[in-house]
């Protein structure tokens, strides 16, 4: 049964290459390829391999590794080339026209709304979607940057490195700006209009634990329960979370 209806048969890779992530256990969610979606997407059509019956998807979803990261789909995605035996193509064309149908299909203007609501749902069930909610932190800009706004210089097209120079002999000027951003890190100024109508009248800012702000993200989950029992589902949901996602609630709360 084929895999794809190519316009012409291609070698396939050395398929010795990677070949110990084959042992059907292999995991992906540690294997990181920096991959670039804009990568070599704008070969030509005439490259382009047909997906005429893409059962990569039917592969993946029987490791129980749907929720893998596009980033990380690259030892998956050798693991089931191995096992394909007709029509065999090379991995790389193969994988750049998968990449070209995905990065097509993902445009806005292509999506239907049941698949734009799915999106933005599932990515906001994400943990890094904390980093768009209105409490977080705002970056604090570069000490050249702030040097600049400081003190009134336009940092226009070709003129960094002057200004640059200009900071490092400054050295009062530097050394302050170095001082008022390193307390910007340590206590970044909040973001709603609200906070600072409560510090202008002198009220507490409420402290807020790790597991409030992952709540915050949660807040049409499981909202038929009563309060506690949705509480108790959800403080269960934090505390499966793996360390490196819940680390990003735990830093959030010690900056607020």
């Amino acid at each position: 049964m084929p895999v794809f209806s190519p316009p012409k048969k291609r070698s396939r890779r050395d398929s010795e290459e990677d070949s110990s992530r084959f042992d059907g256990s292999g995991d992906y969610e540690d294997e990181h390829d920096d991959y670039d979606d804009g990568e070599e997407l704008v070969h030509s059509k005439e490259d382009l391999i047909s997906p005429h019956e893409m059962n990569f998807r039917k592969f993946v979803e029987e490791r129980g590794k749907l929720s893998v990261s596009w980033s990380r789909m690259r030892g998956l995605f050798d693991d089931w080339m191995r096992q394909q035996t007709s029509n065999v193509v090379d991995s790389d064309i193969l994988l750049k026209s998968f990449k070209r149908y995905l990065s097509s299909s993902l445009k806005p203007t292509n999506m239907s709304l049941d698949s734009c609501f799915r999106n933005v749902r599932e990515y906001l069930d994400r943990p890094d979607s904390v980093l768009l909610h209105k409490d977080f932190p705002t970056k604090p800009p570069s000490l050249l940057q702030y040097y600049c706004k400081k003190f009134g210089h336009t940092a226009g097209f070709g003129k960094y490195k002057e200004l640059a120079d200009r900071m490092r002999d400054d050295h009062a000027g530097r050394t302050e700006c170095e001082q008022e951003l390193l307390e910007l890190e340590m206590f970044p100024v909040p973001r709603t209009p609200k906070a600072k109508v409560n510090k202008a009248n002198g009220i507490p800012k409420e402290e807020k634990t790790a597991f409030d702000l992952f709540c915050s993200t949660k807040q049409d989950k499981y909202t038929d329960l009563p309060p506690e029992k949705r509480l108790k589902k959800l403080k269960k949901k934090f505390d499966k979370l793996p360390d490196d996602k819940r680390e990003i609630f735990e830093k959030l709360a010690l900056v607020r």
